[in-house]
């Protein structure tokens, strides 16, 4: 008897409220999926559109933007010069052992390659070049992902960092100042941050229209404000005390600085 009875059967009498209720969460049951099959085609019509109009300006030269290859970013490669201007030997001035490397390397960074000259000796810094032109004459070294061709500057402080023969002690020596100009250039753009943050704080706060019987309000916004601008003087502070105190101290870790070998 319970099939028989549906939604028209209003009698007093033979109204099945539990069959109403179940006929009733069925309906509404269908309905749902009506409407979640209904969002399902049409976000699926608008993402095969997009995929078409992207499509189409990647076809025409739209304005998407891609990251850049390493090529595009640092320009094309320089290749070395293996032959160079003269020939140079261990009992040539330093200046001039320099000089020539750095010519024949293409490489632009000369402090750097005097420092090398300087710590491992004219003898050693030559072995190098040799090995440098080498290895550039049978295709270069890659870099650790593989994506491009080292430069000769970079094949040139591989093969410095993997020489058994140069100890780390001279590999910290040599780069002790890179590293230290890095960590000066960084600490300037952390105090150049902090000051723009406290300046838009400040003028976030001339802005502000504070009511006057709001009280606890201004007394508390006022109250963190000035924490945090403190805060970001005393971590300045801090920083500024750490770095003095590494700087000073001979067994700080300066291993290698992986820009000159991956940046190459």
């Amino acid at each position: 008897m319970e099939g028989e009875f549906s939604m028209s059967s209003r009698n007093v009498e033979t109204y099945n409220f539990v069959l109403a209720r179940k006929i009733m969460d069925k309906e509404r049951e269908l309905e749902k999926l009506a409407n979640k099959d209904g969002e399902v085609n049409m976000l699926d019509t608008e993402l095969e559109d997009y995929m078409k109009e992207r499509g189409s300006e990647e076809k025409s030269g739209g304005d998407t933007k891609r990251k850049r290859s390493a090529k595009e970013r640092i320009g094309p490669r320089a290749e070395m010069n293996t032959k160079g201007r003269y020939e140079v030997t261990e009992d040539d001035l330093e200046d001039r052992v320099t000089d020539e490397i750095a010519y024949r390397l293409r490489e632009p960074k000369k402090d750097l390659i005097e420092r090398i000259v300087k710590v491992i000796g004219n003898k050693k810094a030559i072995e190098l070049l040799g090995e440098t032109a080498t290895l550039e004459e049978n295709g270069g070294v890659f870099t650790m992902d593989g994506s491009r061709r080292r430069t000769p500057g970079g094949v040139y402080l591989y093969l410095l960092k993997n020489t058994p023969s140069i100890s780390k002690g001279q590999i910290k020596k040599i780069f002790f100042e890179e590293q230290h100009n890095d960590c000066k250039s960084k600490k300037a753009a952390q105090k150049r941050r902090r000051n723009m943050v406290a300046k838009k704080m400040k003028q976030a706060i001339g802005t502000l229209n504070l009511q006057e019987h709001d009280d606890v309000s201004r007394e508390t916004f006022a109250s963190d404000t000035n924490e945090a601008l403190e805060s970001l003087e005393d971590a300045g502070g801090e920083e500024e005390g750490q770095e003095e105190s590494a700087s000073g101290i001979e067994e700080t870790a300066v291993v290698y600085n992986a820009a000159d070998l991956e940046v190459f």
